[in-house]
């Protein structure tokens, strides 16, 4: 599940209070100067246990009549716009590292045609890619906004924040393109397997033909032989009785003649 880090809109409520000041102390810079709205908190309740703390004040500090009260500045409103741009590039990560388990899942082998995996990977890609350009429109309205006392400021955030987007941007190409090279190289290996198992199968029925042909070639080589073996009995067999015939009748001849 993605989080949200508030880590650094901590670190800069944290750093506004340690620059509370007493308007007491600063009453006349603070009315000569043309900031914006302050939040005032009443001593009272900030260092009195036992009190409640009094409400937020948004008045200017010049005509603030809270003598007793604290001033604490309101962050400037491209801060928000970097927390955004901060906390999209966290889940964009975080998409990021659930599209490397699904590419690795899908690269698996398995039984089905990988149709779930495929959606998962491009619903994936689709949401890293949507978050990627929504935080690069909030970075140009991140240059335009704020004043020009806090320009380096905004500069560096927004020059910060532009490296982590394009390192991302950079990552999602290569994990989309290593894989796209390693599923091409799958479909390689499972197109050579099943050419090789037809070829084993072409070979096999050869040799199964060549096999039958010598076979029948023996056979038929059987046959002729005893045709002939046969034929030359029959003859001798023809001879014989002629022989035993004329026999006969000689031996007739001398008898009644």
């Amino acid at each position: 599940m993605a989080t949200r880090n508030r880590t650094p809109l901590f670190r800069k409520y944290r750093d506004a209070l340690k620059s509370v000041r007493a308007p007491s102390t600063f009453a006349s810079s603070s009315s000569s100067s043309g900031s914006g709205p302050v939040i005032e908190l009443a001593n009272a309740g900030l260092f009195k246990q036992n009190s409640n703390y009094a409400p937020l004040s948004t008045e200017d500090p010049g005509t603030s009549s809270n003598t007793g009260a604290l001033t604490v500045g309101l962050p400037p409103a491209w801060v928000d716009v970097s927390d955004e741009i901060t906390g999209n590039v966290q889940r964009a990560r975080a998409k990021m590292a659930e599209l490397a388990k699904a590419h690795a899942k899908a690269l698996m082998p398995s039984f089905g045609d990988g149709r779930e995996d495929q959606h998962r990977i491009e619903g994936l890609t689709h949401e890293i890619t949507d978050l990627l350009r929504k935080s690069e429109k909030k970075l140009k309205k991140l240059s335009a906004g704020g004043t020009s006392e806090d320009s380096n400021i905004r500069k560096n955030v927004q020059r910060s924040l532009a490296t982590d987007l394009q390192s991302l941007s950079v990552e999602l190409r290569k994990k989309q393109s290593t894989y796209l090279k390693r599923l091409q190289q799958q479909k390689e290996y499972k197109f050579i397997n099943s050419t090789g198992t037809i070829v084993d199968r072409i070979d096999h029925n050869i040799q199964n033909v060549a096999a039958s042909v010598d076979e029948g070639l023996k056979q038929l080589q059987k046959a002729e032989r005893s045709q002939k073996r046969g034929g030359m009995i029959m003859c001798a067999t023809v001879l014989v009785i002629m022989c035993f015939v004329m026999l006969v009748l000689l031996i007739l001849k001398e008898i009644l003649f």
